[in-house]
């Protein structure tokens, strides 16, 4: 299993970032009346521990990946 981490925080499972879903920020493509989930133009990653707020981009979800070590 895997989470992604706070780059901020210490590494641990506490500290992971959840997905979600900010009305505050405006649509990337300019159509805001018409903005579509498909756009994910208001998606932001949040930390759990330290509320910080992160643009979820492949490369940052690549970068903060981490695996759940069980036992």
């Amino acid at each position: 299993m895997h989470y992604n981490a706070c780059p901020y925080c210490e590494a641990s499972p506490e500290a992971c970032l959840i997905l979600v879903k900010l009305d505050i920020r405006s649509c990337k493509y300019q159509k805001e009346e018409s903005c579509e989930e498909k756009h994910k133009c208001k998606e932001v990653m949040l930390c759990q521990v330290c509320s910080s707020q992160f643009i979820p981009t492949k490369g940052f979800l690549k970068e903060t990946k981490r695996k759940i070590k069980d036992g």
